[in-house]
Order: C-alpha cells, then sequence, then structure tokens
C-alpha cells in the first residue's frame, strides 16, 4: 500500500480570486478552472495547489489568539531575494504580517488570510541560531499569545528568547 500526496486545498471567499494571487506570485498554470474550484500546477507538474470556495468562510488569526479562527497549515515559499520577494507578494495583494517571529523568514497574509512564509536558503524552520524579528516586549507577548499546541515553536521562541537574555525562563 502507498500513499501519494497530490495536492493542498485552501478554502477561500472566492476561489477564483484567491487562485489568481497565487498563480500570478509563483507563476503556476491554471489547470482546471470551474464555479467555486481552481487547481493551479507547477511548471513541469507536480503537487497542485488547489482552491475552493467556502460560503462560511472566516479568515484565520495571525499571530493565533484564544477564542478567533487558528491556522491550520500554511504554505513555505522559497525565494531568492527575500526584499524583493516580499515587495512583490505585497504588490500582488498580501498583507506583511505584524508579528514576525524570525529574523530570516517574512511571514505574509494572502488576500484571504492564509499565512505563508518567504524564506531563502534551506528551510524555513525555528533555528536556536536565527534571531526572531521581535523586540523583547513583543517577544513577551508572543510567549503570552503562542498556541499550547504549537510546542516546537513556543519552545523555540522561549529558548531563543532566553538565550539572548530578552525573555525570563518559564516553562513551555
Amino acid at each position: 500500500m502507498s500513499f501519494t500526496l497530490t495536492g493542498t486545498n485552501l478554502d477561500a471567499p472566492d476561489a477564483a480570486a484567491l487562485a489568481g494571487f497565487y498563480r500570478r506570485l509563483l507563476g503556476w498554470t491554471v489547470e482546471v478552472e470551474q464555479p467555486g474550484w481552481v487547481v493551479l500546477r507547477p511548471p513541469g507538474g507536480g503537487h497542485t495547489l488547489n482552491f475552493q470556495t467556502e460560503p462560511h468562510y472566516v479568515r484565520p488569526a495571525w499571530p493565533p489568539r484564544p477564542g478567533e479562527p487558528q491556522m491550520m497549515m500554511h504554505l513555505e515559499i522559497r525565494v531568492d531575494d527575500l526584499s524583493a520577494a516580499m515587495t512583490r507578494a505585497v504588490e500582488l495583494g498580501a498583507t506583511l504580517a505584524d508579528f514576525q517571529p524570525q529574523a530570516d523568514v517574512r511571514v505574509c497574509l494572502d488576500p484571504a488570510g492564509h499565512r505563508f512564509c518567504l524564506y531563502t536558503g534551506g528551510q524555513a524552520l525555528p533555528k536556536a541560531a536565527s534571531r526572531p524579528y521581535l523586540a523583547p516586549q513583543q517577544a513577551r507577548l508572543a510567549l503570552l499569545a503562542w498556541p499550547q499546541r504549537n510546542p516546537v515553536a513556543r519552545s523555540w521562541l522561549i529558548c531563543h528568547a532566553v538565550q539572548n537574555g530578552d525573555v525570563g525562563c518559564g516553562s513551555a
């Protein structure tokens, strides 16, 4: 028995509008376009990015806050030039998120509010060696707001903050 992941689906208030944003951002082509459903495929084939209209869609909160819709997943997009890519994403309709937990990654929100990360180099994972793009007070607030069910990211932020003397040690 084998399993093959073939696509990722994103809900949106308007599938065609959100697919248009990612088509322009990524340079992918439209493979299927039907009312309420669009499939984008990268040049050369591979994993698809699919969009479906959800009439009851509610924008997720970032950073996560208790009682508000939570992100269930986000996209990681590697770029050659972080500054230029961020500028391009904003020109196309993205918003740079106020909360930026890493210096070498830019968290953006697409027009429907889904979070996506732009990064250069290897994987965009929290690393103890990278410095958060936060002032000490922002780091303290982030520690308070970080959801308990994300122990890896929370632990990284706590460890990093302690390493840099920004925040006192506490249990994660």
